[in-house]
């Protein structure tokens, strides 16, 4: 996802990285200036694994 948004000139405002709850996760923002948080989930996602 970070190859093609980049390849569309969106800027990446914080690269990826794996979050506490076991989530890869990154932030974007739209041309309004609103910030669009972008998230992953892997088999350890806390969200997942206790339905959050």
């Amino acid at each position: 996802m970070v190859k093609e948004i980049v390849s569309r000139g969106v800027e990446i405002d914080i690269e990826p990285k794996m979050g506490m709850d076991g989530t890869w996760q990154m932030w974007v923002h739209d041309p309004d200036g609103n910030k669009i948080e972008c998230m992953q989930y892997t088999d350890k996602s806390a969200q997942l694994r206790y339905g959050i």
